[in-house]
């Protein structure tokens, strides 16, 4: 079983207008806690720490969403922007989808959203997300 604080997947949606993330630049990652011997799981927290720190305004300040166990988005509606976090919590190979209206978060359903990854999509003001994960 996956610890929740593992996701399998982190998107960012923003309004397709905006040039950068509304967090500003990322800042220095800094040391990580805790050390492996293994050099491949220090480069792997290091880069998710990297990538925490590049979102960290929607953890902070985002009004937070729950699809499902699973499923968590963190929203900041006057960005027109979120992030969506996908979980798996068994050691089974399963698919992890759902769906929630944009309206519902706060979001303009007629702006054209970029997407970070492949596994999600905005349809008729809806946002669906759906990912294989190998348990």
């Amino acid at each position: 079983m996956r610890m929740l604080g593992s996701p399998i997947g982190i998107l960012h949606y923003q309004d397709s207008l905006r040039r950068q993330l509304p967090c500003g630049e990322p800042g220095p990652c800094g040391a990580v806690g805790g050390t492996s011997p293994n050099p491949s799981v220090v480069a792997a927290q290091k880069q998710a720490m990297k990538r925490y720190r590049q979102l960290e305004c929607f953890y902070k300040r985002g009004e937070f969403y729950g699809i499902s166990e699973e499923i968590h988005l963190h929203v900041l509606p006057q960005e027109n922007a979120f992030v969506v976090n996908l979980f798996n919590l068994s050691d089974e190979k399963r698919t992890i989808s759902g769906g929630i209206e944009l309206r519902k978060m706060g979001l303009d359903q007629k702006r054209k959203y970029s997407i970070s990854e492949e596994y999600g999509r905005i349809a008729k003001g809806v946002f669906y997300i759906s990912r294989d994960d190998p348990g």
